[in-house]
């Protein structure tokens, strides 16, 4: 498609996240008078129990919806599944007049082509979350836990988090933890997406570790470019609130930075 193509992802909107939504709506603002697409590359939301949560949203979740819907109204806008959001269907993408991204898709804006996803497929190293996403994306345990009382599905998905953010704290803070990084993408993951797809770029988010990254294979130079993650209600006192997205145009890909002094 013709630039220039906005992607973002691990926005995390939630009842608990009031700034970082406004900051995301303005965004949404400003996607769909500049770009001529927007990708959201998964975690849209910090849960998704179910698509019948759009039947009657609460009032965060209708001013979500709601912004959404403008912005597709204007401009093409694709949306993946995270880890967080894997739950997010066909009722979902059609209310908001979106369009579905399989895990991994190619994209190509002018001569550049790119491999776009979420990005938790390159964190190896976490075995036992691989294992976990493989058992929750099995179509029948979706159906399983779809079939539970809404209050049922919020209060197993609290729990999932809970565990989720402690694991998250103790490896950011073992400082004698001496085996691989297991919350960064893993260097093979990466160049065998390079082989296996034959690009020289690669787009994602889910690591909360934006920024550029080169490899150097078979005499060629690939570029995996890493998205922001946004997060403006819940800092430390020291630490400004950020969020960001990847351009992608003529010039080739930007990545732009939100870190409010």
């Amino acid at each position: 498609m013709a630039g220039p193509v906005w992607l973002a992802s691990d926005i995390h909107l939630s009842e608990n996240s009031p700034a970082t939504a406004l900051a995301f709506y303005d965004f949404l603002e400003h996607a769909h008078n500049k770009a001529s697409a927007l990708f959201i590359l998964g975690d849209l939301f910090d849960v998704w129990v179910g698509d019948d949560v759009i039947n009657h949203p609460t009032p965060w979740l209708k001013q979500a919806l709601e912004a959404l819907k403008r912005c597709a109204a204007r401009i093409p806008v694709y949306v993946g599944l995270g880890n967080r959001d894997f739950l997010l269907g066909v009722a979902f993408i059609k209310h908001i007049g979106a369009h579905p991204l399989t895990d991994q898709t190619l994209l190509t804006v002018g001569t550049l082509t790119a491999l776009i996803s979420h990005g938790d497929e390159y964190c190896t190293h976490d075995q036992s979350y691989q294992h976990f996403k493989w058992w929750v994306r099995q179509p029948w345990l979706q159906f399983a836990f779809k079939s539970l009382s809404l209050s049922q599905r919020l209060k197993i998905a609290s729990q999932a988090r809970a565990q989720s953010m402690k694991k998250m704290a103790r490896l950011a803070h073992n400082a004698t933890n001496t085996k691989p990084d297991i919350i960064d993408a893993s260097t093979d993951a990466v160049t065998n997406g390079f082989s296996h797809f034959g690009v020289k770029t690669i787009i994602h988010g889910h690591t909360h570790r934006s920024g550029k990254h080169t490899y150097h294979l078979d005499d060629q130079i690939c570029t995996r470019w890493v998205l922001p993650d946004w997060e403006y209600d819940h800092l430390p006192t020291d630490a400004n609130p950020r969020s960001g997205y990847i351009q992608i145009s003529n010039r080739g890909v930007d990545l732009v930075r939100n870190n409010i002094a």
